[in-house]
């Protein structure tokens, strides 16, 4: 039997403990009775544009359980964007992972959301580069299918047609030890030109022109290894004049600079 000091103190425990509990139960709920989907997507859209993307990851986090599908892409792409500035892949996993997981439940919740099947794209391929070479060659058909889905759903997408083009670009410029590897796992291994690329680069500037300084970098790259050098000298030239705003341009940036002085 428990001493009675230590009963009172024992008690004073619960009773807190409780307390504690009950005020957390509490927040929760006015947390989802706060929940507006316009406000808070706006509000997180925001935070994203002016590239913060812990505050956004935080204010949408809490809503994770709600089977919202715009809540979960969105949860996904913010994973990728916080894991773009770290420079190791033990670091990046683990937030590639956790954004791959919101994606694949925002597609079980609405298969018909083009932004999921675009950061489907992007985080199954990524899922699959930690699995390794074979894995990722293997998860190659899959991949296309998804932006070719948002493609399909939201022709007006820029993003979505310049990483259809990615992906016939990447196929291109496989090495001959990946291909070699796809042979082997398809009869009819994926297989692109340079030329389709490019009509999936120039489709997402026609969607969305000048929206995207990468789409610029590979449209000169892509003029590059269709061997048009004064094309791709002026993609690359406005690529390098693009306004930098996120990281990403930041590279893509450095990246022209670096192809330019090779040209000239």
């Amino acid at each position: 039997m428990l001493k009675p000091y230590l009963y009172v103190k024992v008690s004073r425990v619960i009773k807190s403990f409780s307390y504690i509990t009950l005020a957390a139960y509490g927040l929760t709920l006015k947390a989802r009775a706060e929940w507006n989907s316009d406000d808070t997507l706006k509000e997180a859209d925001s935070l994203y544009e002016d590239c913060k993307y812990k505050e956004a990851y935080d204010l949408l986090k809490q809503f994770k359980d709600n089977d919202e599908s715009e809540v979960l892409w969105r949860l996904g792409r913010l994973c990728y964007e916080l894991a773009r500035p770290l420079k190791l892949d033990s670091e990046k996993k683990p937030l590639h992972l956790e954004g791959y997981n919101y994606v694949n439940k925002a597609l079980e919740l609405d298969e018909k959301n083009f932004a999921a099947h675009k950061w489907m794209f992007i985080l199954l391929d990524l899922k699959a580069y930690y699995e390794g070479t074979k894995a990722r060659i293997e998860k190659a058909y899959q991949t296309k299918k998804h932006i070719q889905r948002a493609c399909e759903l939201n022709p007006g997408d820029g993003t979505s047609w310049h990483l259809l083009g990615f992906w016939c670009y990447a196929v291109s410029d496989m090495p001959w030890y990946q291909r070699k590897i796809a042979s082997a796992l398809f009869a009819t291994p994926p297989s692109s030109t340079f030329e389709e690329a490019l009509s999936y680069f120039l489709e997402a500037e026609k969607a969305q022109p000048n929206f995207y300084s990468t789409n610029l970098l590979m449209l000169g790259k892509t003029y590059l290894k269709l061997g048009d050098k004064q094309k791709a000298m002026d993609f690359l030239e406005r690529s390098r004049d693009y306004a930098v705003k996120t990281y990403e341009d930041a590279t893509t940036r450095e990246e022209a600079i670096k192809l330019l002085g090779g040209l000239k």
